[in-house]
């Protein structure tokens, strides 16, 4: 009893974490309205990957090269948050669209793979209860797509600006 009356005491004095969650949010606002086109669609083939992942990962389990290509899709929107983020100032190795192109060609690679290796046995997922994980591996494929020629588009774009 002594626990609850402790946990509700610092629940209702705990306001920090509103006023941090309604400060993020303008943020995360602000970065998305500074994404050029295919940055904005390699984010949103990104957070497909990711969902795609975790919805074909309930039924499959998320281990071997599909976690490598969720690893990418993260890595993306990380490089994305950290090209705008205010006060960084980071020196990139590589120019940044290069950087989301290789990241996109291991989530592509990997889609791939992962499409040849269960092209026999969509129709026994799909059969047999596995309806969330072939929904889960569209979402997956599409996103892979949609980042690589985003990722694409935005490189040859930098490469003829440069």
């Amino acid at each position: 009893m002594a626990a609850l009356v402790a946990w509700s005491t610092w629940a209702v004095g705990n306001t920090h974490g509103h006023a941090q969650r309604a400060k993020e949010a303008p943020l995360v606002q602000q970065i998305w309205a500074k994404f050029t086109a295919n940055e904005r669609l390699t984010a949103i083939g990104a957070a497909l990957v990711i969902l795609g992942a975790i919805v074909s990962g309930a039924g499959r389990g998320l281990v071997g090269a599909g976690s490598l290509g969720l690893l990418a899709a993260i890595a993306a929107l990380v490089v994305l948050y950290l090209k705008y983020a205010p006060n960084t100032n980071i020196t990139w190795p590589l120019p940044p669209g290069q950087i989301l192109m290789a990241l996109s060609a291991v989530v592509a690679i990997i889609a791939l793979l992962n499409l040849i290796d269960l092209l026999g046995y969509i129709s026994l997922l799909a059969q047999y209860g596995g309806a969330t994980t072939v929904i889960g591996l569209a979402a997956y494929w599409i996103g892979a797509g949609l980042m690589g020629w985003s990722a694409y588009k935005e490189w040859t774009a930098s490469k003829t600006a440069a």
